[in-house]
């Protein structure tokens, strides 16, 4: 039987299938979709301008960085989130920076991310603004 940390990160190592939107990706947004329980989910990694930072957010239906799912659910997006994140890092090495930010009325979308960060880089910037929390991490520093 598996400890539940052990379950933790079986979900977050086995990704849902995720493609990439050709259609859709344009101008420096890039869009993947994949499915996790029947639901569908799209990852966005938007380039800044200089095309060195990209800000990752992900959407149920049309509802960015929302999930009303089930603890294993949520830990299967953002395991998926994490692996799409790095597949497109490895694209696209211009990228000297990723960001994520969540609502701080969303405390359990912060730990997520936190664990996110954890998982994903060696190093990562966290702060808090007031009305949200933004992890950062430079892509060199990716596990």
């Amino acid at each position: 039987m598996l400890t539940f940390q052990q379950f933790i990160t079986e979900l977050f190592d086995q990704p849902a299938k995720f493609r990439k939107d050709h259609k859709a990706s344009v101008d420096g947004q890039n869009i993947y979709h994949f499915n996790v329980s029947g639901k569908k989910y799209s990852a966005h990694v938007l380039h800044d301008e200089d095309g060195e930072r990209a800000h990752v957010a992900f959407a149920q239906g049309n509802k960015i960085n929302t999930t009303n799912d089930s603890p294993r659910e949520a830990h299967k997006v953002i395991g998926t989130v994490r692996h799409v994140v790095a597949q497109h890092l490895k694209k696209n090495p211009q990228i000297k920076t990723a960001q994520f930010c969540a609502d701080n009325d969303e405390p359990g979308r912060v730990k997520l991310y936190r664990h996110l960060m954890k998982k994903t880089a060696s190093k990562h910037l966290e702060y808090d603004d007031g009305e949200q929390t933004h992890f950062s991490f430079n892509t060199g520093e990716l596990n």
